[in-house]
């Protein structure tokens, strides 16, 4: 039997360079150079983008879960790669912050992981409790 740990998967697109390659495209076109429509630089695309990574299978076999699978809970999955798995889609997509809780079966397994441009923050969560205060007694 493995371990079981729930998921929370969200992400913050960082910054866009929208209105630069806009300025691009349009100087482009322009100076005559040929721009196929459907070349945008919107978070519209970007947002689409990632989320077909994270629906496509963690594998080339198709045979493992995607992220969003065992993100959503449809899929009983140990996901022990998660490090792995969220440091490629963060290099992916280089300007979004991923962050990525996870809570386990144990009382106090609470943790959570930062993605950005590869890169992982890990922190695990804390707890603190009120001393005693009598004038809070009721």
């Amino acid at each position: 039997m493995s371990y079981h740990t729930d998921w929370i998967l969200t992400y913050a697109i960082l910054e866009s360079h929208e209105k630069d390659i806009e300025k691009f495209i349009q100087d482009c076109r322009n100076a005559g150079i040929v721009v196929p429509e459907g070349v945008s630089s919107s978070n519209k695309n970007l947002e689409t983008d990632i989320e077909a990574y994270l629906n496509t299978s963690l594998n080339e076999y198709g045979d493992y879960d995607s992220i969003s699978d065992i993100v959503s809970g449809e899929v009983e999955s140990s996901w022990r790669e998660q490090s792995r798995d969220m440091a490629c889609l963060s290099r992916q997509f280089p300007t979004v912050l991923f962050t990525l809780e996870a809570r386990g079966r144990e009382a106090g397994d609470i943790w959570r992981e930062y993605y950005l441009d590869g890169l992982c923050q890990h922190t695990k969560a804390t707890f603190t409790l009120e001393a005693f205060d009598k004038e809070k007694l009721e």
